[in-house]
């Protein structure tokens, strides 16, 4: 009858035991779903508010130098933030349609350019640009005075200064010619009409992808 006793005790301690280590893992896996929920919630918010730098840009009828800043803004946060928070790049897709603007484009031809690609060709345009305004010539002007002058009024300046691509000369009509050419290049792509054709979200909610498509 004792033996009995103390194997019903043994027993009950057994079962009190089980009983408390479930309940203790219950209140772990609670716990835990509860931290995951927190967690699953900050990334949500974190996403929202990473977002809303680049919400402006989901839409159509953005002018090419919107595209660009785009781009830009992509770039800074591809250098700045994304290793150092261990988040996704963000890239852009930008595709060129038409040529005819311009026939022989150097830096915007058609095609299909990334981030780094649409920014190499809009800052070496930009250099470019800044190459020839940069020479002063007769009279100390740049390039863009003597492209409004008239031809009398050019031709007295040459006759004065002399007809040359060095400073202090009449810039040569090839020279003039070259100078229009970029800048008119530069124009037609800040004016390009671009819609916002995709975005691609990350599983955490983030854009990671824009795709701009020039209207045709």
């Amino acid at each position: 009858m004792e033996n009995a006793s103390k194997a019903l005790v043994m027993a009950g301690g057994i079962l009190l035991s089980v009983l408390i280590l479930g309940l203790a893992m219950m209140v772990f896996r609670n716990i835990s779903d509860l931290e995951g929920v927190k967690q699953d919630s900050e990334a949500q918010e974190q996403a929202l508010e990473f977002n809303k730098r680049y919400e402006m840009f989901i839409r159509n009828g953005l002018y090419g130098s919107e595209v660009v800043s785009a781009a830009n803004q992509m770039s800074d946060y591809n250098r700045r933030e994304s290793l150092d928070q261990g988040y996704e790049r963000i890239e852009v897709e930008v595709v060129l349609i038409r040529e005819r603007e311009i026939v022989d484009a150097q830096y915007f031809r058609p095609g299909t350019y990334n981030t780094t690609q649409i920014l190499n060709a809009y800052h070496d345009l930009e250099d470019n640009i800044k190459s020839y305004m940069n020479i002063r010539y007769a009279n100390g002007k740049s390039i863009d005075y003597f492209i409004t002058l008239r031809t009398n009024e050019l031709n007295q300046l040459i006759n004065q200064y002399g007809l040359g691509d060095t400073a202090g000369k009449v810039p040569t009509p090839a020279r003039r010619a070259a100078y229009q050419a970029v800048k008119d290049e530069m124009t037609f792509f800040k004016r390009k009409i671009f819609d916002c054709t995709n975005t691609e979200y990350s599983p955490t909610g983030r854009i990671r992808k824009m795709v701009f498509t020039e209207r045709n």
